[in-house]
């Protein structure tokens, strides 16, 4: 993880990069998108929620 203390995590980033990691993950996204916050939230990590796109084409 190359994030620092006080950096900021784009959750669209993330979820593109771990759904390219393991394709077939059985995680929505908004199952994705909390795991994600907790995490940030465990390693002082500020969150940009930038999935608009993704929940406009219908996706999770």
């Amino acid at each position: 993880m190359s994030y620092q203390p006080g950096g900021i995590v784009s959750v669209k980033v993330t979820i593109a990069a771990v759904r390219k990691l393991d394709p077939d993950l059985s995680e929505t996204d908004c199952e994705l998108v909390r795991m994600i916050v907790e995490g940030a939230t465990e390693t002082a990590l500020f969150v940009a929620f930038d999935v608009r796109d993704a929940v406009l084409r219908g996706r999770d």
